[in-house]
């Protein structure tokens, strides 16, 4: 995984965890554990609060569809840690979906 995926990581797993305006304890230690796994250091994360979302999204759509959906379920996971789902962290989610995994549905790219 190059250093610009795991930045663009970082910027989807900080908006889904602002997306409510409440940061959970449990969403900080969902979002060590995605650092972890990922290999996302500081810097990245620090990183990514200077790219755009869309172009997040864009670097993430090199990822293999098996790696996309394991990371849009790492995120689904962040958008439910503190069992409540918000209209902004919904919205994200479809995003994610749409752009990430269905992408793959409309155009028959397996990648």
């Amino acid at each position: 995984m190059t250093k610009e995926q795991r930045t663009a990581m970082a910027r989807i797993i900080s908006d889904m965890i602002k997306a409510d305006n409440i940061i959970e304890e449990s969403e900080i230690k969902d979002m060590k554990k995605l650092m972890s796994e990922y290999a996302i250091t500081h810097q990245e994360m620090s990183d990514a609060r200077k790219i755009r979302f869309t172009d997040a999204v864009n670097t993430l759509k090199e990822l293999l569809i098996k790696e996309r959906q394991a990371f849009f379920d790492h995120i689904y996971n962040i958008a439910l840690s503190d069992n409540v789902c918000v209209p902004r962290e919904a919205l994200l989610l479809i995003a994610l979906q749409y752009c990430l995994i269905d992408t793959d549905k409309k155009t028959g790219d397996g990648k």
